[in-house]
């Protein structure tokens, strides 16, 4: 990390890297009784795999007191990953009936992936006057982007039971923008209020294709399984709180509502379509902030507050 400043202006700058490996081992069992208490079906299995996952970050911060009441602050970084893992599964499983059947396996998997992210921000304060009156506006920003790669194989040990191969692959990407606005203005015997207003704009899209080992050795897309699709979300917020002082003590009370819109396209390549979903939701709610300074400076706080979350678009069919 640097750092550079000045009576008015700082700067930051961070840059890291990690690597971590990981080890897993697990194992289970599952036992099947019918109504007689005899087994109809045991499930076994043994697995290890192992992770080696490679990352990093660089970013900057500014900070710039323009005059003695307003302030300006950014941001912005990056952060790539890397991921490689492999593993393997033994399963031993029998049906017993209506008669003994040998369903175990060898299950083997690796991948690789690529993702990266970033961010940008800024925040804008200017204070009008030395009661409180105050404006805040700021802005961010967030991407996603990940790719990932998995090969799977599966080996009977029933030789009448043809082995398996999948080739998964996928690529996801997120962006997403919001702003925000709050006043903040004083008022007589010591009560404050505060109006704030967001918005905020995501979306993105997704691709997954499946596809699997043909008995003639070629290799077909499992369309059932496949699918590309797109999403957008847009939220539109406002809030407002009152705040009252007694002295150290202090209530706040506040409301908030929250609008938002999604909207989700579907498609599975095996030709049945794309599915569309697009909706809307609406949540209202209150908060209640409780605090206490006492002469010797400690603090106690006591807080109520709720928040109204929209399903997310894997939850929208």
């Amino acid at each position: 990390s640097y750092v550079w400043a000045n009576e008015k202006v700082d700067f930051n700058f961070y840059l890291n890297g990690d690597y971590s490996r990981w080890k897993t081992e697990a194992e289970g069992t599952s036992t099947l009784r019918d109504a007689n208490g005899d087994t109809s079906r045991y499930q076994a299995y043994s697995s290890d795999g192992k992770n080696n996952n490679l990352g990093g970050y660089a970013g900057i911060n500014l900070n710039w007191n323009i005059d003695s009441k307003t302030h300006l602050s950014t941001w912005a970084g990056v952060y790539p990953y890397w991921g490689r893992g492999d593993g393997g599964t033994t399963y031993r499983y029998f049906e017993y009936l209506p008669t003994l059947t040998d369903l175990g396996y060898q299950k083997d998997e690796n991948g690789k992936g690529f993702g990266w992210g970033g961010y940008l921000g800024t925040m804008f304060e200017h204070h009008f006057d030395t009661t409180g009156r105050k404006v805040n506006i700021s802005l961010n920003g967030n991407t996603w982007n990940q790719r990932n790669v998995t090969e799977q194989t599966w080996v009977y040990n029933n030789p009448a039971i043809a082995a398996l191969a999948r080739n998964d692959s996928s690529i996801h990407t997120n962006p997403t923008l919001s702003v925000e606005v709050s006043y903040t203005h004083p008022m007589k015997n010591d009560f404050e209020v505060e109006l704030g207003v967001e918005t905020e704009m995501g979306g993105g899209s997704q691709y997954k294709q499946l596809d699997s080992l043909a008995p003639s050795g070629s290799w077909a897309s499992y369309p059932y399984r496949s699918y590309e699709g797109v999403e957008r979300g847009t939220g539109l917020n406002g809030y407002v709180t009152l705040q009252k002082r007694w002295g150290g003590f202090t209530v706040k009370l506040g409301l908030r509502g929250e609008q938002a819109w999604k909207y989700r396209k579907w498609n599975y390549l095996d030709g049945s379509g794309p599915t569309e979903v697009d909706t809307s939701f609406f949540g209202l709610v209150p908060s209640i902030h409780l605090s206490y300074q006492t002469p010797t400076f400690s603090s106690y706080s006591l807080s109520y507050t709720r928040r109204y979350s929209a399903p997310g678009m894997t939850q929208l069919s």
